[in-house]
Order: structure tokens, then sequence, then C-alpha cells
């Protein structure tokens, strides 16, 4: 017989259908509730997951500005250095042209040579182009040289003193590229410069790389 409640007599279907119907609005419920959480989850993950390209971004985008830097940096310093050596260079010629410069390398050159066993006359080779050096040397030799002398000039670019049978030769453009070279034989800093800017790119590298994989950064060391 059907079950009675409060004097009504109830169907064994109709309660069936009943339990079948709560029984589905919990599981409903829970379902609902599981749907609710994973949006949650997912929508935390997403904003996690926004945040952290975001950041990647931004630290890409600074190591982009820092090799940039680090460029922009070793382009200068070329530019500075070949500034430097034409500077340099442009000093040297100066100081090399000056008029005087004659007189003070024959002074010295006088003054280590012995005294000859028989009289001879001091040859002085000028190159055609310092004719002002020739001038003012002819003017003041007397000072220098009390014998017999023989101002020469000439198409090359030496200064050329010879008494006897002692020769001495100065090439102020040879100087001038001797000490070039001699500058560019020094420790070479641009290729250490050049050296510490790779280094550092690609410490940088790691370091980013180890970050977005989550592994512990390495310190940089002092190369």
């Amino acid at each position: 017989m059907p079950p009675v409640y409060g004097g009504i007599l109830i169907k064994r279907e109709h309660l069936q259908r009943q339990r079948c119907a709560m029984d589905l609005i919990k599981q409903t419920r829970r379902e609902t509730v599981k749907c609710l959480k994973q949006a949650a989850e997912e929508a935390e993950r997403l904003r996690s997951q926004a945040i952290s390209e975001g950041y990647q971004q931004g630290v890409l985008a600074a190591a982009d500005a820092v090799a940039d830097y680090l460029a922009e940096r070793q382009g200068l310093r070329l530019s500075l250095q070949r500034e430097v050596e034409d500077h340099t260079r442009a000093l040297l010629t100066a100081a090399l042209s000056h008029a005087d410069l004659l007189l003070v390398l024959l002074e010295e050159w006088l003054a280590q040579q012995p005294e000859p066993s028989i009289p001879a006359p001091l040859e002085l080779w000028v190159p055609a182009v310092r004719r002002a050096a020739a001038l003012r040397l002819k003017r003041q030799i007397g000072a220098l040289w009390r014998g017999k002398y023989d101002i020469i000039a000439h198409d090359g670019g030496s200064f050329i003193m010879k008494h006897g049978d002692q020769v001495a030769e100065f090439d102020a453009e040879a100087f001038i590229d001797a000490a070039t070279r001699q500058m560019a034989s020094c420790p070479d800093y641009g290729t250490k410069a050049r050296r510490l800017s790779e280094q550092g790119l690609q410490a940088l590298s790691d370091r980013l790389m180890r970050h977005f994989a989550g592994e512990h950064a390495l310190p940089i060391r002092e190369p």
C-alpha cells in the first residue's frame, strides 16, 4: 500500500520521481559549485599568466634596452678611439712640422759626434716642402756649427744629416706611422671591451632563460 503523509495518499511513483528530482537538484548544485570553482581557478590562472606574460615582456624589453645600450656604447667607443687616433696624429704632425725641430735634432746629433780626424763639411738634406725650416736652419746654424756646411733641398720626406762617415736620418712621417702602430700594439682595450659586452649579454640571456624556466639564477661573476 502507498505511504500516507498527513492523511494524503501519495503514490510510490510520485515519491520516486520526487526523490529523483531532489537528487538531480543536489547533483546540479554540486556540479554548479564545481564549475564555479573551476571557473575561478581558470580565471586566477589566466590572471597569473597575464601578469607573468606582462612581466616577462617587461623584462625582455629591459633586456633589449640593455643590449641596445651595450651595442651603442661599443659603437661610441670605436668612434672615440678613431677620434683619439686622428687627434694624436694631427698633434704629432704639427709638433714635427715646427721650424725649430731641425735645429733641435741637429744640436743633439752634433753633441754625440766624435771630433773628425779630417775636417769635413756638414751636409744637411732638407725636404723641399720644409722651406721655412730650411731658411730658419740657415740663419741659426752658426750657433751650432763653425765649419763649412751645405743645406740641400730634396724631394724626399727625410731630414738627413751627414758629417764625414756619420749619417743620421729622421723621417717625420715614418715616425708618426711608427707611433700610431705602437699605439695600436698597446693592450687591446677595444677587444677586451667588446668581449666584456658579449659576456654581459650572454650572462643576461642565461639569467632570463633560467628565470623563465623557473630555475635559480646563478650570480654573475666578475670577468
